[in-house]
């Protein structure tokens, strides 16, 4: 599988930043019997369009389930919290919630929410 992706990045702070988002249809997920590894290269090009630096990276993808936070964080809410228009700020707590209590001591970088659905009970 081959992606390419190109972005300008923007000064923030006296560092450059960007970010790239690429949705694949189907992943090798990394366990701990199969350590599979997604090769990725960051070519770093000056504004004339040379090539300025490769930078390698590996990058590993993994299904985490984390069903007892999720059942105590949603017991913890009110009915009227856990309304559909509510979705996004919920999701931003759950997010900031797990990057806080369960990641921080990790090697995960990032949280990915594949199913969101919020049913009124």
């Amino acid at each position: 599988m081959l992606v390419e992706k190109s972005l300008k990045l923007n000064k923030e702070n006296d560092h450059l930043e960007g970010t790239i988002c690429v949705d694949l249809e189907s992943v090798r997920l990394w366990d701990n019997h199969n350590p599979y590894l997604y090769h990725a290269y960051v070519e770093l090009k000056a504004e004339d369009g040379s090539l300025a630096e490769v930078i390698p990276y590996d990058i590993g993808f993994r299904r985490i389930e984390i069903i007892d936070f999720l059942r105590r964080f949603f017991s913890e809410k009110l009915a009227v919290e856990l309304r559909p228009q509510n979705e996004e700020v919920l999701r931003q707590q759950i997010r900031d919630q797990i990057n806080d209590d369960i990641l921080s001591s990790s090697r995960i970088r990032d949280v990915r929410f594949t199913a969101k659905d919020i049913v009124q009970q």
